[in-house]
């Protein structure tokens, strides 16, 4: 099928869905310029259980903005999708995205990937890594939030993070997370935090 500008039969069915979309956040409006009802874009794991259902069928298919554009632009066998934007420590912002195909994602560097994780394997780490996105940036200032008694300790914690670059350092004794890993670290915390 091909006429009025549309390639394909997935081309205009794209576009139906889409003006049905904004039909629906239309008629749901309440006279505030608001969708009725607030935003609610926390999709959580119901979505896990499709199990090969293609067709995503939401009471509110706007929370599931990013998931029908990920699937529009990255065909089967799929892809993902991870994307941020935060205010961290001081009032800086991280604005981030990074899609991957599955094939691409499955296709790393076993060792990296391992170390990169390793770096994050312990309880001190993360809370040194949280306390850091949180504004903390000094070492004495880490060990006094995180009860750690020995500075040898901490700086061992802070060294083997900065070695994977989940931390640089910004001056003597002091350390951000680079802005590159903002959004990374945080969809790490999130996804290993248990289920959805």
């Amino acid at each position: 099928m091909k006429s009025a500008g549309l390639d394909t039969f997935d081309d205009l069915r794209s576009r139906i869905d889409a003006l049905e979309a904004r039909l629906d956040r239309v008629e749901r409006r309440d006279g505030t310029g608001e969708v009725a009802g607030g935003s609610d874009v926390a999709v959580r794991g119901q979505l896990a259980r499709m199990h090969g259902n293609d067709d995503v069928v939401d009471e509110n298919p706007d929370r599931l903005w990013a998931l029908n554009e990920l699937k529009r632009r990255i065909p089967a066998p799929g892809g993902v999708l991870y994307t941020g934007a935060v205010t961290y420590g001081a009032d800086l912002q991280a604005q981030w995205q990074w899609a991957i195909t599955r094939d691409d994602a499955l296709d790393v560097d076993p060792n990296s990937t391992a170390q990169s994780l390793a770096a994050l394997a312990h309880p001190l780490r993360i809370g040194i890594l949280t306390a850091v996105l949180r504004g903390v940036q000094t070492v004495p200032a880490l060990s006094q939030e995180l009860g750690i008694t020995a500075s040898g300790q901490a700086y061992h914690h802070v060294h083997q993070l900065a070695a994977q670059g989940w931390l640089s350092a910004l001056s003597r004794g002091h350390y951000e997370v680079p802005v590159a890993r903002v959004v990374p670290a945080l969809v790490i915390l999130a996804a290993s935090g248990g289920t959805p």
